[in-house]
């Protein structure tokens, strides 16, 4: 009788399919700020792990905070980059 393989993720990676559970628990804390009231805009990306990506955003009348804040996000992603 053969034996099935089980999948298991290397380095903390998570497998496709399974939740992130650190995306998940920013999602929870994000709509729970959106629900009272604290985040006036947002722009999000996304990526599958393959090829999928998708990107939005929504600024009510924050356009201009909303762009500010993406620039804000570009430099620290690429500076967290670069320092490590």
């Amino acid at each position: 009788m053969k034996k099935s393989a089980e999948i298991k993720a290397i380095h903390g990676a998570i497998i496709k399919g399974q939740p992130d559970p650190e995306i998940v628990s920013l999602l929870e804390r994000l709509l729970e700020k959106a629900k009272s009231g604290d985040i006036r805009a947002l722009a999000y990306a996304t990526h599958d792990g393959d090829d999928l990506v998708m990107f939005g955003w929504e600024h009510g009348s924050f356009f201009h905070h909303m762009v500010a804040s993406v620039s804000m996000l570009n430099h620290a992603v690429i500076s967290s980059r670069l320092e490590n």
